[in-house]
């Protein structure tokens, strides 16, 4: 059997798609291909409201900013490239930088395990796309089609998936039901269900209930959002908690070969103390920036790190840093020119660096996570044992904080003057940053393990393709993380549990 794959463009491509077997309905498989065309319909129409009130941005973007260029055939049409051979594919779609780190680990072990499938990764956002053909250079990597029933189809046809892998909160109903008409499988690993998305699909429980009914397998992060997706509609006995593959995902070793470099390029000395603030969001750099200023003349030696959620934000904070009195620098010179002796801050203007700068680094605060904001991943500074704060607001990782904080491995701070108090207290007392560093890094520790449990999931399913982890035999039943113990809890008990 020839398990190789070729990709082609659309010019002189031959495009090979299984016959369909005709055969007669049933009264309820009629009724449901109805409501599954009703909910096409529907999302075909929502997705297409949404692009015409966000085509003057998208415009903007597309023109002045250059983004999504060269990409319109696949993400309108799904005009991806076409997969020749009778080869197994696995389609892993993450949808941003964060996801698309995440998912690395995963798949290179998946390609470990088995070597004769075909693996490709799309992703939703432009960076996500970048960083993705970045890490992934052996692979086929492509922008996601927009998840209009059209373009999903032409996908689908064109790269015949046997198993699509959803990362973290993208569930792409129309490419979901897609893949499982053409009898592939469909996994949600990493999943997390917060508070906002909760209410938001609550709204729209019957169309989501259909979207979660066509997964194989949900995994999820914590027993809270596996109550979440059951209440929503997902089956009980398809729903497994691994916990959060973000623990696996992260480097540990602040010595490694990115973050030696980029030490060694920005000239790090061994008597500077580096403060960095990382996955900062609109306002949130003026606060950092105010706290630097309040201790620098006391600790001439500190230097500060900014790098912003989005580098496309990088021209705005360009003009809060000219001034502030302070010599700084964008991480993009230090190519060209080198570093700037007199420099004492550097703003972060490439994407794809964010984990390594906070290798760097001795105290880190970790940004989108003040005045309205949901938090980003702390993880990352943490696993490298690095004092660790951020703001009060971090409803996305509700799961991680909050053992995170009983586990006194990281820090509140609500406003500037908290803020300083807490960098002062690392810089006048070595043994309290070093505690703290300590108890963050065991922190992470104590947790990985997730992607080995999500890749043994995968592995189930590939094994039991007709209904994945759900078809292991009732003598041997799948416990929550993974291993061949005692059988889930029913869905009855998990919905007593939440008090509704």
């Amino acid at each position: 059997m020839d398990t190789t794959s070729r990709f082609t463009d659309r010019k002189g491509s031959l495009l090979l798609i299984p016959a369909k077997n005709k055969r007669s309905l049933s009264p309820s498989s009629s009724l449901r291909m109805l409501f599954s065309k009703l909910v096409n319909w529907l999302l075909n129409t929502f997705y297409l409201g949404v692009l015409l009130w966000s085509f003057p941005r998208l415009a903007f973007r597309y023109f002045v900013r250059g983004k999504y260029r060269g990409t319109l055939g696949i993400r309108l049409l799904g005009l991806v490239a076409v997969r020749h051979g009778s080869g197994s594919c696995a389609w892993f779609e993450a949808a941003s930088l964060g996801e698309v780190k995440l998912i690395e680990p995963l798949v290179r072990q998946f390609q470990h395990q088995h070597p004769d499938w075909v693996c490709i990764i799309s992703a939703s956002t432009s960076s996500g796309y970048v960083l993705a053909q970045r890490l992934f250079p052996d692979l086929y990597v492509f922008p996601l089609p927009v998840d209009f029933s059209w373009s999903v189809c032409k996908a689908v046809q064109r790269l015949r998936p046997q198993l699509l892998i959803l990362a973290d909160s993208e569930f792409c109903p129309n490419l979901v039901q897609r893949v499982k008409h053409q009898k592939g499988a469909v996994l949600l690993v990493n999943g997390r269900m917060t508070d906002c998305d909760f209410r938001y699909y609550r709204w729209i429980q019957p169309c989501f209930r259909h979207t979660l009914r066509h997964f194989d397998i949900v995994g999820v992060q914590s027993s809270e959002y596996a109550r979440r997706f059951i209440q929503l509609g997902a089956d009980p006995q398809r729903v497994r908690i691994v916990d959060s593959m973000k623990y696996s995902a992260v480097e540990s070793n602040p010595q490694n070969e990115f973050s030696q470099h980029l030490r060694h390029l920005a000239e790090f000395h061994e008597d500077d103390m580096v403060f960095m603030a990382g996955s900062t969001c609109r306002g949130e750099e003026s606060v950092v920036l105010t706290a630097y200023q309040r201790l620098v003349p006391a600790h001439p030696r500190l230097r500060l790190i900014l790098a912003p959620r989005h580098v496309d934000r990088c021209q705005a904070i360009a003009k809060l840093l000219q001034g502030c009195g302070h010599r700084w620098q964008l991480r993009s010179q230090l190519d060209i020119s080198g570093a700037d002796p007199l420099a004492r801050i550097l703003l972060v203007d490439k994407i794809g660096e964010l984990g390594a700068w906070w290798g760097t680094c001795h105290i880190a605060w970790v940004g989108g996570s003040l005045w309205g904001g949901r938090g980003k991943n702390m993880i990352e500074p943490a696993a490298f044992g690095t004092a660790v704060a951020f703001g009060p607001n971090t409803t996305d990782f509700r799961n991680i904080v909050q053992p995170m904080l009983a586990a006194r491995a990281a820090v509140i701070v609500r406003n500037e003057q908290e803020l300083a108090s807490f960098i002062e207290s690392c810089l006048h007392q070595p043994g309290y940053r070093q505690e703290a560093g300590r108890r963050a890094r065991q922190f992470v520790a104590a947790r990985s393990g997730a992607t080995e449990r999500t890749l043994a999931i995968i592995d189930r399913c590939i094994a039991h393709p007709a209904g994945g982890v759900a078809a292991v035999p009732k003598s041997q039943p799948f416990n929550a993380r993974g291993s061949l113990t005692e059988a889930p809890p029913p869905a009855s008990k998990l919905m007593q549990s939440t008090g509704r």
